[in-house]
């Protein structure tokens, strides 16, 4: 008998066959796992929307004031809870996303990474928030629209702050009057919350929503 043919039956009699090698496909040829979604946040880890490919829940601090600013990384994206300056010490929020992705502009860059089904997901927890860039209009107490400098309150996703219905997929915000409890500070002025807004403690809170670019 045909020496591959026997080893085929014997293989086969024993349980072994290897159909891959028959066909001139080798085992380590086959297809990886799919790999888990760590980027988006610049210490690897996501607190929250892992299965999500564009937009990110990234949890840590920063003493340079402010959200609503779009700024570059001040602190080489060493923030973040897990990462090496997890203080935030001159860290921005820019500096909670990994290369390649920002902090959330605004309700409709949110919406155009699938804010509507991600947002959901954080608004069970109730002692977090993940801002974004979104300016607040004074004059109507809601989110702004279209271009504006105003800087009234920081919104975001998630359970802590207060209850937004007119903001696309961002459904809640923290104001100086009514709920910014440690450890976010929201500065003095109720007119400014998104201009000076910090964090001062990376475990806890939440911390911003970052976009892939």
């Amino acid at each position: 008998m045909h020496r591959l043919a026997l080893c085929v039956l014997v293989c086969a009699a024993a349980g072994c066959l290897d159909w891959g090698s028959l066909y001139g496909q080798a085992a380590s040829d086959a297809a990886p796992d799919t790999p888990a979604l760590i980027d988006g946040c610049s210490d690897g880890t996501r607190e929250g929307l892992a299965s999500f490919p564009t937009i990110a829940a990234c949890a840590g601090a920063w003493t340079v004031a402010g959200v609503v600013a779009d700024i570059a990384p001040a602190c080489a994206r060493a923030a973040g809870n897990t990462g090496t300056n997890a203080a935030g010490t001159g860290c921005n929020t820019a500096d909670l996303c990994s290369d390649g992705w920002h902090v959330c502009r605004s309700r409709d860059e949110i919406a155009s990474h699938d804010g509507a089904t991600a947002c959901p997901q954080l608004a069970s927890r109730s002692t977090e928030i993940y801002l974004t860039r979104q300016r607040g209009d004074r004059t109507t107490m809601q989110c702004a629209v279209g271009t504006s400098a105003m800087t009234d309150d920081a919104y975001g996703c998630g359970g802590l702050g207060i209850a937004v219905t007119t903001c696309g997929a961002l459904d809640n915000k923290l104001a100086l009057a009514n709920n910014c409890p440690d450890p976010w500070h929201c500065g003095t002025n109720e007119t400014e919350e998104g201009a000076v807004v910090t964090k001062s403690n990376a475990a806890t809170g939440g911390g911003v929503l970052c976009c892939k670019n």
